[in-house]
């Protein structure tokens, strides 16, 4: 794409894209988009109903027609809930050889084939998925997934790979301390996972030691409980806790479990019957802050404002903050960076945010890096999709990575942190170790390569180190190499699980806003690169003020964030405004 960009272009882009964000703003200030998984929750959702006695026949309806809708041709269910996006390269067959995609294709196939069963009708479309399954090998199924089959005799309890109750007891400096053994983020599941199987295998009940782990788990679930009703904000981590406390014995009429009730019902879309894992509303008000302060929205703006009050508020006892204001119990190092930097936009308080900067600084790994929930947790990184326990395992744990680590150097730079600090120090240390040798650095929380270079300059800019030295470089250049002809920048999302695909794929308006805001803090608003990722961004700009989401751009658990496409193109049209500004400034 080419063509001369005129100021009153982008002024009226930029115009049109505010008033979308603005008309999403919920009634509390915030912004929460909707997150698209795939089939896996809703199936679930159905099954737990079966669990518990609970009969909704309205939304049950509209959840299996919604399942059985998205099934694909050949009787799965698959990755995403949408087909798999074109590749340049590949053919659709090849793609799902690359990501090993029959395990996640049976772990979901496995499930919504049980809900069919377990609810009747659909007779053509478990047919399919029948001849699909049976030639899945077991392995590609999940031991938490087993927990639904044998509570309707598919399988048997003692076949089910869950680690004993006893774990509970380890003590803490053992690998096997519960708190370190099993991922943050699906800690509360697990444990409900492992009360589910105990209980039901039925097996040394009389142990004292078995005995006391049950009590302690079942004391953990309900402190854990937060204050919406569900564990971990998520809700598949709330999903076993709520059965972990049916087997206990705790009635469905109990304040914990109608909370826990309400909360799953929460996560439903009315209208589809489709059920959302999770909101990100801190996350996605701190972004969207951060897209308004690069176009220019003034502090005063009361509707700013709302949205700052909202982060303060929503900020933890331990000055910290979590993708949702629920989840008090679980602070993490991004989120916490991101507010960091729309607050220090907006909030002029800096001695409130000192306190949360300390925090911060006393969550960086021995490696220099970050994390997201757990300061040393891991140093092994995700190279594929989980085809057994161990592999589980491995992909939940939560290593120090690089794009959280430029999250964080940015919040730092922002409040006088630069290379001279020791932390800022050591975070480079491991940015420069953990540097590929094609210069680009892998992204653990959104897709994947593009997303993590953009993090990483954005922080080290912030840090004032130099960006013209050769590992900067380096990883600008490999930016400037898989500018996709049509000016934007794309990248599969099987260049998550292989390096090789990094940063190609077809072109997405949020992956080539990333890349244009990293390239505008070393190029000139006039370098060719950028004048066509600019013109590629007001091009593709819908008539609602909005931005195309053409393929997934988040991560970990393949993901799509409906508000990514409103967010990142704005603030990178504001970023190249800002360096236009910047240059007319130095000619005068």
């Amino acid at each position: 794409m080419e063509g001369k960009i005129m100021l009153h272009e982008l002024e009226s882009v930029m115009e049109k894209a505010v008033e979308n964000i603005f008309r999403n703003q919920k009634l509390s200030k915030y912004w929460n988009g909707d997150i698209y998984y795939n089939a896996y929750p809703t199936a679930v959702a159905l099954i737990t109903n079966k669990i518990l006695n609970i009969s909704e026949p309205e939304w049950e309806q509209k959840a299996l027609a919604w399942i059985a809708a998205h099934q694909k041709a050949d009787g799965s269910w698959g990755l995403l809930d949408k087909e798999t996006p074109p590749h340049p390269d590949l053919t659709e067959d090849e793609i799902a050889d690359i990501l090993e995609v029959k395990a996640a294709s049976a772990r979901n196939t496995v499930v919504c084939l049980l809900a069919l069963e377990i609810y009747g009708g659909y007779g053509e479309h478990v047919k399919k998925a029948r001849r699909y399954m049976k030639h899945v090998d077991e392995k590609y199924i999940d031991p938490f997934t087993d927990l639904f089959l044998a509570y309707f005799g598919r399988k048997k309890w003692k076949d089910i790979a869950i680690p004993p109750i006893e774990v509970m007891l380890a003590p803490k400096h053992t690998k096997f301390y519960f708190k370190t053994f099993i991922p943050a983020w699906v800690r509360d599941g697990a444990m409900g996972g492992i009360i589910v199987k105990t209980l039901k295998e039925k097996k040394f009940m009389s142990s004292p030691f078995r005995k006391m782990a049950i009590r302690k788990a079942e004391k953990s679930l309900l402190e854990n409980q937060l204050g919406n009703g569900g564990w971990f904000g998520t809700f598949q981590p709330s999903v076993y806790p709520m059965l972990a406390l049916k087997e206990l014995g705790y009635d469905m009429n109990s304040n914990v479990m109608q909370k826990g009730l309400a909360f799953l019902r929460s996560r439903r879309n009315p209208e589809s019957g489709y059920v959302h894992r999770f909101w990100l509303s801190v996350w996605d008000t701190s972004l969207t802050l951060l897209a308004l302060k690069s176009a220019g929205i003034p502090d005063n703006d009361q509707r700013v404002k709302g949205a700052v009050d909202f982060l303060i508020n929503s900020r933890f006892p331990s000055n910290a903050w979590g993708f949702c204001p629920e989840v008090d119990i679980y602070p993490d190092c991004d989120d916490t960076s991101v507010v960091i930097q729309a607050l220090t936009g907006y909030y002029k308080n800096h001695e409130y945010l000192r306190q949360s900067v300390e925090w911060l600084i006393g969550m960086q790994n021995s490696d220099g890096g970050w994390g997201a929930f757990i300061r040393n947790q891991a140093k092994k990184k995700p190279g594929t999709l989980p085809t057994s326990v161990e592999d589980s395992l491995v992909i939940l744990k939560d290593p120090a990575c690089a794009d959280i680590t430029g999250h964080v150097l940015r919040a730092l730079g922002e409040n006088g942190y630069t290379v001279k600090d020791k932390p800022v120090r050591r975070a480079l240390e491991f940015l420069k170790r953990d540097q590929l040798p094609s210069g680009a650095w892998y992204g653990r929380w959104g897709l994947c390569y593009i997303y993590s270079v953009s993090r990483v300059l954005r922080g080290l800019y912030a840090v004032r180190e130099d960006l013209n030295q050769p590992y900067i470089q380096k990883a600008v250049n490999w930016l400037l190499e898989h500018q996709n002809p049509d000016g934007g920048w794309g990248e599969h999302y099987l260049a998550y699980f292989k390096e090789e695909y990094g940063g190609i794929g077809s072109s997405s308006p949020v992956q080539t806003a990333w890349a244009v805001s990293a390239l505008l803090l070393v190029k000139s608003p006039h370098d060719r690169a950028v004048q066509r990722g600019i013109r590629y961004l007001l091009d593709t700009q819908t008539e609602d003020g909005n931005w195309p989401s053409p393929h997934t751009v988040g991560a970990l658990e393949i993901y799509e964030n409906t508000n990514y496409a409103k967010i990142f193109p704005l603030m990178a049209l504001g970023d190249y405004r800002s360096s236009l500004s910047l240059e007319l400034e130095k000619e005068e």
